[in-house]
């Protein structure tokens, strides 16, 4: 199919069904005259298609998912695909157009069935397929953040950038960033080095403290967790206590543990807590003494957005 026809298959699918769920379809006008949840899945069924014929392919994901958790209509199931293909998400798109097409309305129009399948197979077509081969045996591979079942060492994955992660007990992770364009092929043959990690136990005073290491979240209350080494900052902040921030080093094959001390704010500002490190640098040959702690840094004023989860989409 070219170009061009795709995108009119696109704007007929998005289009036809669109405005048949909202003007004509039997299956919104059963939810209609349903009440209680079946009331509830309606609501949220017409909020997703008001987002999609806005192109708010996020918004409208989270809403027909919750019309279809509370009442699995196939048209839900339908334009929950839509709004999956619109983020770039094919397989699950796909996943999605195929159970529809399994199962679909009553009366379904035979020449919207096959546009759905044709639409289907562009999709499919579109998705790279990676030849993966990794070592140590049993080393698992994740996408985005998503954990991938390899089939006899293939992947099939969505078009666009994406990271790749593989991990395995005792290795150094493996992370690369790559984008890939449509249909493409490509392998990716990765020997994991033996991890020489040190380690960094970070222990606040006060429970439920949030904890950043290298900018990044750490732990609440407690962090435990493999770093490089070398330099790493560390900050540690709770409501109604002074934030610290601090920089310490970790040496090869080595666990720092940080005993840290929130003082109490008077409101004046200016005091940053203290921080008591217990201990030294352990490694296998005995302790290594001599934890270097920066006493230059400033604390950064507290950013609640740390706690914030933006939900557009659910993988």
């Amino acid at each position: 199919m070219s170009t061009a026809g795709h995108r009119y298959t696109i704007a007929v699918l998005t289009c036809a069904l669109a405005s048949a769920a909202v003007l004509g379809s039997p299956s919104v006008h059963a939810q209609h005259a349903s009440a209680g949840a079946s009331g509830t899945a309606r609501r949220a069924f017409e909020r997703g298609v008001t987002s999609l014929q806005l192109g708010r392919h996020g918004e409208a994901l989270l809403a027909f998912q919750e019309s279809y958790q509370l009442r699995p209509a196939p048209v839900v199931l339908y334009n929950l695909g839509l709004a999956l293909r619109g983020l770039g998400r094919y397989r699950d798109a796909i996943d999605a157009f195929q159970r529809y097409l399994a199962a679909p309305e009553q009366g379904a129009d035979a020449s919207r069935l096959t546009a759905i399948r044709d639409e289907t197979s562009q999709m499919q077509r579109s998705l790279i397929r990676l030849s993966v081969t990794v070592r140590p045996a049993g080393a698992t591979v994740s996408i985005d953040g998503r954990p991938q079942t390899l089939e006899q060492g293939l992947l099939l994955t969505d078009p666009g950038a994406h990271v790749i992660e593989i991990a395995a007990n005792g290795f150094r992770q493996f992370r690369q960033e790559r984008t890939w364009r449509a249909g493409s092929e490509s392998t990716l043959d990765v020997q994991l080095e033996p991890s020489s990690d040190g380690r960094l136990v970070v222990t606040p005073s006060v429970p439920d403290a949030l904890i950043r290491v290298d900018g990044a979240p750490a732990g609440t209350g407690r962090a435990d967790q493999p770093v490089l080494p070398g330099s790493h900052r560390i900050e540690v902040r709770a409501p109604g206590y002074e934030p610290f921030a601090r920089t310490v080093r970790v040496g090869s094959s080595a666990t720092v543990r940080i005993d840290a001390v929130l003082v109490r704010s008077t409101g004046g500002g200016g005091v940053v807590a203290g921080v008591l490190i217990v201990g030294s640098l352990l490694a296998a040959g005995g302790i290594i003494a001599g934890v270097v702690v920066s006493n230059g840094l400033q604390a950064e004023p507290y950013n609640a957005a740390w706690a914030n989860v933006e939900a557009l989409t659910v993988r």
